[in-house]
């Protein structure tokens, strides 16, 4: 019995590891889906209207998040939930952004930084796929909209649904 619980401890140890190592290098298994040791997920899907608007086609995971179908649409995100942006624009023509209110990059896709990505909490990942991050308390009260770097006219407001 003892020499099952010291191997047991050790897969423990040795999967915590494994799982730790995968979100701070930003694997791919983090963008794509959820960790099913994480928080709830969220996958929301965007895509471009020219250079006029960002539009989600999909949102996986929850209800209300995003009105799909709308240009630039509104953004109503619950703290504790992470979520998956999927980017089905071309992340050098359209890389998607968090900012605040002033400006300040907060998670950037195209460089996978960003004032608050390395906030562990966060566990911000970015590729040319899109980007996930964990919506903290610190990060929902620093963020006020999504936009895409190279076009100011996409861009939507961000609020805290829990907050409404």
């Amino acid at each position: 019995m003892r020499i099952a619980c010291t191997i047991l401890g050790f897969l423990t140890l040795v999967g915590s590891l494994f799982l730790f190592t995968a979100c701070e290098t930003g694997s791919e298994t983090t963008i794509s889906g959820p960790d099913p040791n994480g928080p709830p997920t969220v996958i929301l899907t965007f895509r471009n209207l020219g250079t006029e608007a960002w539009i989600a086609t999909n949102v996986q995971g929850a209800d209300g998040v995003v009105d799909a179908g709308t240009e630039n649409p509104t953004l109503r995100l619950n703290e504790g939930v992470r979520f998956v942006v999927e980017n089905d624009a071309s992340v050098t023509d359209h890389p998607f952004a968090l900012r605040g209110p002033d400006g300040t990059i907060l998670l950037n896709q195209r460089t996978g930084g960003g004032s608050l990505s390395d906030e562990r909490d966060i566990n911000f990942t970015a590729d040319d796929d899109g980007m996930a991050f964990t919506f903290t308390r610190s990060l929902s009260q620093e963020v006020a909209t999504y936009n895409c770097l190279n076009h100011a006219e996409m861009e939507g407001t961000v609020v805290t649904a829990d907050a409404e």
